[in-house]
């Protein structure tokens, strides 16, 4: 579905290359842990963490479908709500707007759900409330 001449080439990896500032210095706390450190509690715990962050920021293939006409998820996860925004201040028009949570456990990247081109991108800053907040939508970083 991507023209591969404009897709811009990145490194093949099985998890977002955003994670790896957490990842890397994780491994190294654990190497750490495992080679100067005996206790098994703190082996056990730097491991865990190091897998649940590697698991968190996993970055699996999909298989898309050939049908340009086709609209997919654009992520992973539940969705929560779905509403009618009359003229989106983004878009200028009417929108839907489609709200997906996340849970830890899903696959925290997000895709473009159907063929086209992306036009202009919005930084919100913000905070980091928990997503199941009522609020965490309005106020955290988007």
């Amino acid at each position: 579905m991507q023209n591969t001449n404009q897709t811009k080439k990145r490194l093949s990896l099985p998890v977002a290359q955003e994670g790896l500032p957490f990842i890397i210095p994780l491994l190294v706390i654990s190497g750490f842990v495992i080679f100067y450190i005996e206790s098994k509690i703190l082996i056990f715990l730097a491991l865990l963490l190091t897998d649940f962050v590697i698991y968190f920021f996993r970055d699996p293939n999909r298989i898309i479908p050939q049908d340009e006409r086709a609209i997919l998820s654009p992520a992973d996860g539940k969705i929560i709500k779905i509403e009618k925004v009359e003229n989106s201040k983004e878009l200028g028009v009417d929108a839907y707007c489609v709200s997906i949570f996340l849970s830890v456990f899903n696959v925290h990247i997000n895709r473009m759900p159907c063929l086209g081109k992306i036009l202009k991108v919005t930084y919100n800053p913000g905070k980091f409330l928990p997503a199941f907040r009522d609020k965490a939508s309005l106020l955290n970083e988007q």
